[in-house]
């Protein structure tokens, strides 16, 4: 199913890779543009944790506990590469080669958040969390400028350094995933009972 979402995904944010949605609330401020191939990204991510994590909670559960790690390393590999590879389909195609880099930091952020939620607080509120936080942050770094100093999102053509918050959160996904194992925490219990 994910697989086949990132392809639909994919192949439509590359057909719309040149359009986007112009922010301009403020108009006292400089407009922001939304590019969809970002928006198709973010969506996927918002969806792919969805798609992904209850199944593997189930596998790894029914899994011998060495055996544990494989699907929630698929889940992480699937999860970070997916996002990225509609972006990179959208650049090939017609993506403004200077919105790439921060386009790409923006949604490996985004994508780290999820993994690192996800087995706090559960998949769709991870979901939800993503989407919201992309939204509000864009539209209010337009209403003011000011908070797109300090905001993880870039909404210049500049992503500064986002990458760094970004690869950072990406490596602190990768820690919560390997100690969670995929679990969630009302299934810890049960799980320790199973290991």
């Amino acid at each position: 199913m994910f697989l086949v979402t990132s392809a639909i995904l994919g192949i439509a944010s590359a057909i719309v890779s040149r359009r986007g949605f112009k922010i301009d609330f403020a108009q006292a401020y400089l407009p922001v543009t939304m590019r969809l191939p970002e928006l198709g990204a973010v969506l996927l991510v918002s969806l792919g944790i969805v798609i992904l994590r209850p199944k593997l909670w189930i596998i790894d559960r029914l899994g011998l506990p060495r055996r544990r790690w494989v699907p929630s390393a698929f889940a992480l590999a699937a999860g970070f590469v997916g996002p990225q590879l509609v972006l990179a389909a959208s650049t090939l195609v017609a993506m403004p080669a200077g919105d790439y880099p921060r386009v790409a930091a923006n949604v490996l952020f985004l994508t780290a958040l999820a993994f690192c939620v996800a087995p706090y607080l559960g998949a769709f509120v991870a979901s939800g969390l993503v989407l919201m936080l992309y939204f509000s942050l864009t539209i209010a770094s337009q209403m003011k400028p000011a908070i797109a100093s300090w905001s993880p999102l870039a909404v210049s053509t500049d992503p500064g350094g986002r990458w760094t918050v970004a690869t950072t959160a990406g490596l602190i996904a990768v820690v919560v995933t390997v100690s969670t194992l995929g679990r969630v925490r009302r299934t810890w219990g049960a799980d320790l009972e199973l290991a």
